[in-house]
């Protein structure tokens, strides 16, 4: 039992004065939620849109939902599948690679599927 004068301190949203771990604090990564002091810690690692992040692909380093949103969709280092995968092509690679994958179909490795343009930019292009 604690003394009566304690229970301000105890009852604190303040997440580095907080004692009670029913009472709900705001997350230091400003993400606006409002999380119960036993289970912030699991908030920040797993939950948190604005816990800090690295990419898995090119080790850049952001928020969680930067990366997701801003940072996969155009990073070179990440996996795609070829364009041409309902066609057949089973190639799958780094982003960056892909504009040399689909570049012309006559050199090895490249997509077989990808239509191969006029060499003096006519505008035609064959399969």
């Amino acid at each position: 039992v604690g003394e009566l004068g304690d229970l301000d301190q105890h009852l604190s949203q303040n997440s580095v004065l907080a004692e009670c771990q029913f009472v709900k604090v705001a997350c230091p990564y400003s993400c606006g939620d409002n999380v119960q002091q036993s289970l912030l810690q699991a908030h920040m690692a797993n939950d948190c849109l604005n816990r800090p992040f690295i990419c898995q692909y090119c080790d850049h380093e952001a928020t969680y939902i930067s990366v997701i949103n801003d940072h996969w969709p155009i990073c070179v280092k990440c996996p795609v599948d070829c364009p041409m995968n309902s066609l057949g092509c089973q190639w799958v690679g780094e982003r960056g690679d892909l504009n040399q994958h689909l570049n012309d179909g006559s050199v090895e490795g490249q997509c077989q599927f990808a239509a191969v343009s006029c060499p003096y930019s006519c505008g035609h292009a064959f399969k």
